[in-house]
């Protein structure tokens, strides 16, 4: 029986680690879409400032 499990065994490792790995890739464009965000703000900003 535990000949059965251990592909399963497996295979729910190669799952776990894709979805980690997912994760931290989720993670970082999150990042940079805050980061973008935050840098045309300051853009933003600074025409503002230039103008007056």
């Amino acid at each position: 029986m535990s000949e059965n499990l251990e592909p399963n065994i497996v295979e729910m490792r190669k799952k776990i680690n894709m979805m980690k790995e997912d994760r931290h890739q989720y993670k970082r464009e999150a990042f940079i879409e805050v980061y973008e965000e935050y840098v045309h703000m300051l853009e933003a900003q600074l025409e503002k400032m230039s103008r007056v």
